[in-house]
């Protein structure tokens, strides 16, 4: 059962309850920035559901409940003219194609406690120029970050992190990957496309795992004399 919950004046979101907390489902309204309550009727707000702002492009700038563990698929797919998303500390799951297609969306800054980005997951996101993430992070879902074309700059603090198939295809402007250990896994064309990912560091993985060359079949498609 869905029920509604008046933020000010202009804009009201529509809530259920999950078994550990309140979920917000859906948006009515119109409002550029945004911020969405911790609770609601004395209970935490822990997630924001499927589709729940999904092609909202009135919204530029929102602040999630402190107490959110997961975004769900396509929250805020779409969302033309978000700008910035505060996330809470304690957000864990960024979910399928959460902020895919939002096209101003610049450099987010992930929480410390974040574990999973799952497929697609930003894909498409055309203004963000900086990823760092986390040392909790587990996985990076297919796609997560592909076509980011102004991405230029990856961190990678994990030790324990596998990154998807194609993650990072066609940051056509991306420069610099750093892994503060080797990943656990490495997808297919994972890096396919990043024709300006010339890191010369990249050289001391573990070449049992990475193979830098142009071929099709590779993780990491460099340009010609990256590792020369």
């Amino acid at each position: 059962m869905k029920n509604d919950y008046r933020i000010n004046q202009n804009v009201s979101v529509g809530w259920r309850e999950t078994y550990d907390g309140i979920e917000i489902v859906s948006c009515v309204g119109a409002t550029a920035e945004l911020t969405l309550p911790d609770t609601i009727d004395g209970r935490k707000v822990v997630a924001i559901g499927d589709g729940a702002f999904c092609a909202n492009t009135t919204l530029t700038r929102v602040t999630l409940p402190q107490y959110a563990t997961r975004i769900e698929a396509e929250s805020f797919k779409d969302c033309a003219n978000l700008r910035a998303v505060v996330m809470p500390k304690g957000l864990k799951t960024i979910g399928y194609q959460a902020f895919a297609g939002c096209v101003n969306l610049a450099s987010p800054s992930f929480p410390p406690g974040l574990e999973y980005l799952a497929t697609d997951a930003f894909r498409g996101c055309a203004r963000i120029r900086t990823v760092i993430l986390p040392g909790s992070l587990r996985a990076i879902g297919a796609c997560s970050f592909e076509g980011c074309v102004r991405l230029r700059f990856v961190m990678i603090f994990s030790r324990e992190t596998s990154i998807g198939n194609r993650a990072f295809e066609n940051c056509r402007n991306l420069h610099i990957v750093r892994f503060s250990a080797d990943p656990r896994t490495v997808g297919d064309w994972a890096f396919a496309g990043c024709d300006k990912l010339c890191d010369r560091r990249l050289k001391k993985l573990d070449a049992r795992r990475f193979r830098f060359c142009a071929a099709s079949t590779t993780s990491f498609a460099v340009c010609d004399d990256a590792f020369a």
